[in-house]
């Protein structure tokens, strides 16, 4: 009984060593990995707000789409097309990022107007798509008026 008693309390001490071995490992790791994330986040910090960190807003002569639509958004929001150009710029400088051109009132006007013609030209494609089932605008559809698709 004595010896069943021992040899319990040896597995039990094994038992401990070894959980003890691994606790210390998992805790190095989490050290690790705590010590990874923060060189990483340190790093992509001074990628971004590094000196010299410039964004175009054309591309071969061109303003981006991407810079088309932040045109449209301001304007959107109220911005007057004459204050676009600066508006963008100063928004870049606030997140450490240089923009060299500024947008005129006229580029800032033709990517509103750009996309309203887009937008008209693709509901006409989808009106030549759809059948003839025409409707008002309160909701009354009629099945019975025929028209050409063309004429829209």
């Amino acid at each position: 009984m004595v010896q069943e008693q021992e040899d319990d309390l040896a597995k039990s001490a094994a038992e401990t060593k070894n959980l003890w071995r691994s606790n210390v490992i998992l805790q190095k790791r989490c050290n690790r990995f705590g010590d990874r994330k923060r060189r990483a986040e340190e790093q992509a910090r001074s990628c971004i707000l590094k000196e010299g960190h410039m964004y175009r807003l054309r591309y071969k002569g061109r303003y981006t789409t991407q810079a088309r639509a932040i045109a449209r958004r301001l304007i959107a929001s109220g911005t007057a097309e004459s204050k676009v150009g600066p508006t963008i710029q100063d928004i870049g400088k606030m997140m450490g990022i240089e923009i060299k051109e500024v947008m005129s009132e006229q580029t800032a006007k033709r990517a509103v107007l750009e996309k309203g013609v887009a937008a008209t030209i693709q509901l006409g494609y989808e009106m030549t798509k759809t059948d003839s089932r025409w409707s008002n605008v309160y909701g009354a559809h009629y099945f019975d008026l025929v028209l050409p698709r063309n004429h829209v």
